[in-house]
């Protein structure tokens, strides 16, 4: 844990099991002055199929989120998903999801 401005934080996590599957997870959060949030967790396990898991959040100014997660899960059939969500002092909101399933029998 590191404070620097009033407020800043940065947490790291690592963990890794080899006895169920590989599974790493990092979690980095930051804290700013004005209350900006970074966080970004990865995790991956080999058991089940790799699955690669990333969530990203910003804040800047008040109220402002930007959300992306990417999810691989190589068991049943690969799928990417991801989402971003951003709103802003006014209000705005865009959200944007991406679905892909290479399975078999999608035809993708």
């Amino acid at each position: 844990m590191v404070d620097g401005c009033p407020g800043d934080t940065v947490a790291g996590t690592i963990m890794v099991y080899e006895r169920f599957g590989d599974t790493v997870a990092r979690t980095i959060m930051v804290d700013g002055s004005f209350g900006d949030t970074v966080a970004r967790t990865i995790m991956v396990d080999e058991c089940l199929g790799d699955t690669v898991a990333r969530t990203i959040m910003v804040d800047e100014c008040p109220g402002d989120t930007v959300a992306k997660t990417i999810m691989v899960d190589e068991c049943f059939g690969d799928s990417v998903a991801r989402t971003i969500m951003v709103d802003g002092c006014l209000g705005d909101t865009v959200a944007r999801t991406i679905m892909v399933d290479e399975s078999p029998n999608d035809g993708v």
